[in-house]
């Protein structure tokens, strides 16, 4: 199209506006993006029948009216306008539809859980079985007549129902906690409905240029009430060196309207933040005079400039610009698939009501190879942990989110994980260590006061700890298991305090990376070999001397 077709539209338009009512649009939700604090919504409209003005009637509340974005393809769109109103509405259509949502969230919960109750009657079953092969071997053993190859296709058969028993109850109990978060939800919107008749709602007018009819126009905007965060299921291979990450994103939103069949995208920018960063403004210094005004002195000259800056301010404010640097601010500020933030495209549609509870989608799958090692601060805990160290192959980065662990079937707990970029080795939780014990016990602490013509006083602390080694999942081949034990040593803050660590009954692990943690945070490390069915005793002692005539505070 022309320049001068344009110009000739848009005054045709113009001319014809006041007398047409602007014609209403349906549309339908293809696309959202979620952030972690609101999300992206992409309308597409049906075709429009040329140029003129149109509405798209009852969008949510909770759009930002700067943040909208209308595009045509093959036309042009010449005004955007936003309005908001107030509705009333009779809830009682709102409420009966809230009621049947209530009692088939209750019917499904009702299915869940009988099913969850015969899937604990199968496991009961498949136990039974476990012990009932277990004698019938012990009798084939004593008879002379075992067949250990089918005793190995018995167990094997037993083990793989097991495992799927396990993760369908546990499949189970996630979706039961889902539907209930939804059922309350449902039921706290049912009590606001019945205390309202009215509903805040915005409308979107259009005027649209367009030499042909039939185009479609698409809108973006971003909706508050709208978040996602990661979720993990991280499980350990039974010998502990590869680990399975499944990679999950659990969304809820209350936008105000329901996201039906759309593709969905979970991004870690945030558009509502600005991308510019501030900027440092200079510092002054003057000798202080206490006869000046410090306000009038600390004031600058003003200059004929600044005055005429002043002038052309106030003609701006008077043609409506008020001076915020904000509203120069473009809505999507953030860069995304830029090195800046992360966006994943999740496979397939999805649907995500409003108020509905939380929904989780599957992001991918990554299989890591480990380095696994057992470690241990008995100072702040003495639990025996094993983790795994390895490096991020997949496909995309590691969002910092929460973890349930599995090590082979057995569930340990949950675990926070960290940010991790592609090709950054992170370490990955894999539990306690049960079959592993530490015990610290304080076996000196005394004050040595100085000698007849000395000034020093010395504070002396000895520690025994004892590990013993039940049987670690993870070990050499002769059942021997090595931890990695830390334990802060006092660092002197003043040139007069001296710290020695004195009566070791093992040597300290002096690998770089051991060695920096103590050179600059006085963290020292051992790494302990303790025997199958054995223990291990490490002892040491920290002496600190001081001036007699000062005391010392540890923190």
């Amino acid at each position: 199209m022309s320049r001068s077709i344009l110009v000739a539209a848009v005054w045709l338009l113009g001319a014809t506006a006041v007398a047409q009512d602007p014609v209403e649009l349906t549309s339908r939700i293809d696309a959202v993006t979620v952030y972690p604090s609101s999300a992206r919504v992409r309308r597409i409209t049906a075709p429009v029948p040329g140029s003129g003005r149109f509405a798209l009637r009852g969008l949510p509340a909770s759009l930002e009216p700067a943040s909208v974005r209308v595009r045509c393809r093959g036309g042009f769109v010449i005004g955007v306008e936003v309005r908001e109103r107030i509705e009333d509405r009779t809830p009682e259509v709102r409420v009966q539809e809230l009621r049947d949502r209530i009692v088939l969230t209750q019917r499904r919960i009702e299915t869940q859980r009988d099913d969850l109750a015969v899937s604990e009657r199968m496991r009961g079953h498949l136990k039974t079985l476990l012990e009932r092969a277990g004698s019938a071997e012990l009798e084939e053993l004593e008879g002379g007549a075992a067949d250990t190859d089918e005793w190995a296709r018995r167990h094997e058969l037993i083990a793989s129902s097991l495992r799927e028993n396990l993760e369908a109850r546990r499949e189970l109990r996630w979706k039961i906690e889902e539907e209930e978060a939804q059922l309350r939800a449902l039921e706290e919107e049912l009590g606001r409905v019945r205390h309202g008749t009215s509903v805040s709602l915005r409308d979107l007018l259009l005027k649209v240029v367009t030499p042909k009819s039939g185009v479609k126009l698409e809108v973006e905007y971003l909706v508050a009430g709208a978040s996602w965060r990661p979720r993990y299921d991280l499980r350990a291979a039974s010998d502990g060196r590869g680990v399975k990450l499944v990679y999950r994103g659990e969304v809820q939103q209350s936008s105000g309207e329901d996201w039906k069949d759309v593709q969905l995208l979970l991004s870690s920018a945030e558009p509502k933040r600005s991308a510019r960063g501030p900027e440092l403004d200079g510092r002054w210094v003057r000798l202080y005079d206490p006869k000046e005004d410090v306000t009038a002195s600390t004031r600058a000259p003003r200059t004929a400039a600044d005055l005429r800056d002043e002038e052309t301010l106030k003609q701006l404010e008077q043609l409506g610009y008020t001076g915020s640097e904000e509203a120069d601010e473009p809505p999507f500020a953030a860069v995304q698939d830029e090195g800046l933030s992360v966006r994943f495209a999740v496979r397939g549609r999805d649907s995500v009501e409003t108020a509905g509870g939380r929904t989780t989608v599957l992001i991918g799958e990554a299989d890591f190879t480990v380095d696994p090692e057992y470690y241990c601060v008995p100072a702040l805990d003495t639990t025996v942990w094993l983790r795994g160290h390895t490096e991020n192959d997949s496909e995309w980065p590691i969002l910092a989110g929460e973890a349930s662990v599995f090590f082979g079937e057995d569930f340990l707990g949950r675990a926070r994980l960290e940010m991790v970029e592609r090709g950054q080795e992170f370490i990955v939780p894999l539990g306690a260590a049960d079959a592993i014990t530490c015990e610290r016990v304080l076996t000196t602490d005394r004050s040595q006061g100085p000698s007849v013509f000395g000034s020093t006083q010395r504070e002396v602390e000895g520690w025994k700890l004892t590990f013993a080694n039940g049987g670690g999942a993870i070990s050499s081949p002769d059942g021997s298991v090595a931890i990695v034990v830390r334990e802060a040593i006092p660092k002197p803050t003043d040139k007069s305090i001296e710290v020695e660590l004195t009566g070791l009954s093992h040597p300290l692990a002096r690998a770089d990376k051991w060695r920096e943690d103590a050179e600059e945070l006085g963290i020292e490390t051992w790494i302990l070999r303790v025997p199958r069915r054995g223990e291990v005793d490490l002892r040491y002692q920290v002496v600190v001397s001081h001036p007699k005539k000062h005391g010392v505070v540890y923190r």
